[in-house]
Formats: structure tokens, sequence, C-alpha cells
């Protein structure tokens, strides 16, 4: 048979939560402490990625204005031996006797009525020119091309000069364009009236030699035959506006004075016919 526990008393008691409890302190403590510890060495840890964040963006800034610099050094550059080129090219220009390459002499003188001798020294001096500039090809082009540039100046040149001179001239021009195109058709309406004229004067002439029988010559006053075929009393005279009449002499003469006289159509000349 187990023996029997003792009984412990209150002191005991008190002794053994006392106990408890300061192990629980303890614990707690240690915990605390831990967690203390843990978040400052978390915040150490932002810190330090936020102090090598900001220095990483510092270095790519830097390295970004450097290249900044670098790219506005390089354009100034580039715009500075443009500049010397451009330069180069004017003062180029601007000299007033180009070199033998830029105007050669075989452009306009080498056929252009020299003796033989002349046009040999001529071959012999580009002869002698190629064999110096044989290893300078990039002059030559350099050369060549000033020339042309040369050209286009003065060329363009020329065209401001006498662009200014044709559009002080162009009023004048047109208004005497205007008037020798008025001219010309003041005397395109003065032919056409003589035409017409001599028309008129043609079919008064002819028309009644083609058509005699519409007119009745009678007591020197010719009745014209209505649609219907009653004689009319009208004479033709006052029926064209004429102040005198038809008379057999002057019926179909050529050199009839009647000028003002309408022309016969083939419709009144024929009117009497059924």
């Amino acid at each position: 048979m187990a023996p029997k526990a003792k009984k412990k008393t209150k002191a005991e008691l008190a002794a053994e939560a006392a106990a408890a409890e300061a192990a629980a302190a303890a614990e707690a403590a240690a915990a605390e402490a831990e967690r203390v510890a843990e978040e400052e060495a978390r915040r150490e840890a932002e810190a330090r990625a936020a102090e090598e964040a900001r220095l990483q963006a510092l270095e790519e800034l830097k390295q970004e204005k450097m290249a900044q610099a670098l790219a506005r050094a390089e354009y100034r550059e580039m715009v500075r031996v443009e500049a010397e080129r451009r330069a180069a090219i004017k003062r180029e220009m601007e000299r007033p006797c180009p070199s033998a390459f830029a105007h050669p002499p075989w452009r306009e003188q080498l056929h252009n009525g020299w003796p033989k001798h002349k046009t040999l020294k001529a071959e012999a001096l580009i002869a002698r020119e190629h064999r110096r500039a044989k290893h300078q090809h990039a002059l030559v082009d350099m050369e060549f091309r000033i020339f042309h540039e040369r050209e286009a100046y003065h060329k363009l040149r020329e065209h401001q000069r006498t662009s200014a001179a044709r559009a002080l001239s162009s009023q004048v021009k047109d208004k005497e364009l205007r008037r020798a195109e008025a001219a010309q058709q003041a005397q395109g309406r003065e032919k056409a009236a003589r035409a017409q004229a001599l028309m008129h004067q043609n079919s008064s002439r002819y028309e009644t030699r083609l058509y005699p029988y519409a007119y009745l010559p009678s007591n020197n006053a010719a009745k014209v035959l209505s649609p219907s075929g009653a004689a009319g009393t009208k004479s033709i005279g006052a029926s064209r506006g004429m102040t005198r009449p038809y008379s057999a002499v002057n019926l179909g003469s050529p050199r009839s004075s009647n000028t003002s006289a309408r022309p016969v159509t083939a419709y009144s000349a024929l009117a009497h016919v059924k």
C-alpha cells in the first residue's frame, strides 16, 4: 500500500506560487527583450536598405547628369566642327580665283580655238595635276563640291537680282499685253463687221439673180406674192427700208448701189411655191 502524501502547508504553497509568478515574469521579460531586439534589428535593416537605395539613386542621377553633360559637350563639338566647315566653304566660295581642279581649263578652253601646242600644254598640265592629286581624293572631292556650291550660290544671287527687276516690270508688261489684246479684239471686231457688210452686199447682188421670179417688176415697183398666192401692193424697196424701189435696171445689176438691203432668204423667195 502506497504511503500517504504529505499535505503541504500554506507557506509552501505561497512559496511555490511566488516562484511560479517569478518564472512567468522572467519568461515574459525575456520574450519582451527578444521582441525589442528583433524590432530594433528590423529597423536597422530598413534604414540600411533605405540608405543603400538613396546612395544608388544618387549614383544613377550622377551618371545621368554626366551622360547629359557628355552629350551636350559632344553636340557643342559637332556644332563647332560644322560651323568651321561652313566657314571654310564660305571662305572658299568668296575666293576670287578658283584652283585648277575647281575650274579645270579643259572645260571651256581645251577645244575653243586653241592652237595645237597650247592644247598639248593644257593636257600636260592636266596630267601633272592628276599625278599630284593621286593620293588626295578627299581634297579633290571637296574642291569639286565647293565649286558646285559656289556656282549654285552665284546662280541664286543672280536669280534674286533678276527677280526684283522682273517684279518691277511685270505691271508694265501686263498693261502692254492687255493693250495689245484689246487692239487685237478691236481688229477682229472690225474685220467681222467688214465681212458682215460684204456678205450683205453680196447677198443683195446675187440672190436676186438666183431667184428673179420672186420679184414682179411692174411700173417701176415690184409686187411681192404673199404665201396664199395673192399679189401684194407693197414694194420690195419699201419692205426693205429703202427710199427708192427696185427697177428693171438695178434689179440684178452687180453695180447696184443697194448696200443697206437685207438678204433675201430661200423661204421668202419661194414663199409662193405650193
